[in-house]
Parts: structure tokens; sequence; C-alpha cells
């Protein structure tokens, strides 16, 4: 035995065994393809179209509603803080 085998690679294997084993588990690309398709399918089967009188409106993002008043207010703050400090320490004549 060199140090490039193991144990393992010397063991005989009954190729009948081997070859009459049955694979049912698809490999994961495989799965990955056929959910692909088959949402593909289904998306073009049953396309997502408003119905007749039906318009789409348009809501504010998300992160407009999480501007709450008070960071707003701190916002402004910190950059009236900003603009002013400059001044009135007399770096800008």
């Amino acid at each position: 035995m060199t140090p490039w085998t193991e144990e393992i690679d010397c063991f005989l294997l009954d190729e009948d065994f081997v070859r009459s084993a049955h694979v049912h588990e698809a490999s994961a690309q495989t799965r990955l393809l056929e959910a692909t398709w088959r949402r593909r399918e289904a998306e073009s089967a049953n396309p997502r179209t408003p119905a007749p009188g039906i318009a789409w409106t348009v809501r504010p993002a998300r992160h407009l509603r999480a501007l709450r008043p008070s960071s707003v207010w701190m916002l402004g703050g910190l950059l009236a803080l900003a603009a002013v400090l400059p001044v009135s320490l007399g770096l800008l004549r």
C-alpha cells in the first residue's frame, strides 16, 4: 500500500451489485432546473395581468415610511450644525 492509497481503494466491489443499484435522488442542479422549468410553465400558463377594469396602483416605498418626524428633525439639526459650525469657528470668512 502506498501513501496515496487508502484501505478502501484495495477492496473489490461486486460490479453487478453496483450496476443494479437504483439511484432515485436527482442531483441538486437537476432539481433546480426542474423547479425553474415548472415555475416558468406556471407563469406562462397563468400570467399576472389585472382583470379588465382594474388598474395597478403605486404606493410609496417602505423606506419612506420608516422616516419618522423625530429622525427627520435629528437629521435636519445635524445638517444645520454642520453648516453653522465652520462659520462660528471663523474658518470661513
